[in-house]
């Protein structure tokens, strides 16, 4: 297996809890890379607690941070992704990455088991604050419960974040969102445990499995855009979709006068 230094440059670096401490290699390519890295993951492995957690992983991150803030300029990233349960954790790094060039910040509980258990909540207060925040075009948070509004996610481009309550309201505000003519997003994903108030997005169709999906009319007419709540997973999505890709069961509901008529299939 090559070291890191023999690696392509846009190699996904990673920080494991096997690792103890970056490697020398690790610290040489950080402080001298001058190219864009694609991705920069940093995982801390299945840990399921605080007090582990700072035990292994806070020095990782102490050394991390002072490799990065030696560097004479921020560091060129793509995508990063971190495994963490605390704001400050995400702080640590986030900030010192390019904010002109990262397009993806990825967000995961370092415990699955954990977050079932504890239903953990992440403040983003100070992330959002960061032009590393504003300036990417996805988003990815999972295992951890955010508590803003769905306003608060508005600009970026693909958008997935996992919240305790959502409801129908929530929906309308993202659905008009979508129908705004400047909009640029194009597909809104939340993971819920309590979906409440489903009856003011309109009419919808259900699947035998329970699953519900609800079609409104845009002004593009073979451009549809559809919320669907997949119901095994708990998940809300809304997204654009083709007018040949509406069931034939299917009806609009239109946005201006929050009514429904079958649609006319193709």
């Amino acid at each position: 297996m090559p070291s890191l230094l023999e690696m392509p440059e846009n190699v996904m670096l990673k920080i494991t809890e096997a690792v103890g401490f970056p490697s020398i290699e690790f610290e040489l390519i950080i402080k001298h890379q001058k190219s864009t890295l694609e991705k920069f993951h940093f995982y801390s492995g299945c840990l399921s607690n605080e007090e582990e957690f700072h035990q292994l992983i806070s020095p990782i991150f102490a050394k991390t941070q002072k490799i990065l803030k030696s560097r004479p300029r921020p560091l060129k990233v793509k995508e990063f992704k971190m495994s963490a349960f605390r704001q400050e954790h995400v702080i640590s790094i986030l900030p010192l990455l390019d904010a002109n060039l990262l397009t993806d910040i990825s967000m995961d509980h370092t415990d699955y088991g954990a977050f079932e258990k504890n239903d953990t909540v992440i403040k983003l207060n100070e992330i959002m604050e960061l032009p590393q925040w504003k300036n990417s075009k996805n988003l990815n948070i999972s295992h951890l419960f955010v508590t803003e509004p769905v306003q608060a996610f508005y600009g970026f481009t693909k958008v997935c974040i996992w919240k305790q309550s959502v409801s129908g309201n929530d929906l309308l505000l993202v659905k008009d969102k979508f129908l705004a003519p400047n909009n640029q997003t194009e597909e809104f994903i939340i993971c819920y445990q309590i979906f409440v108030n489903s009856q003011i997005l309109g009419d919808c169709i259900t699947a035998e499995c329970g699953n519900q999906a609800w079609y409104y009319q845009t002004d593009n007419n073979e451009k549809i855009l559809t919320i669907s709540n997949t119901i095994w997973c708990f998940t809300l999505t809304v997204s654009f979709i083709g007018r040949s890709d509406v069931p034939e069961n299917a009806f609009f509901v239109f946005p201006s006068v929050r009514r429904s008529v079958p649609i006319p299939y193709k």
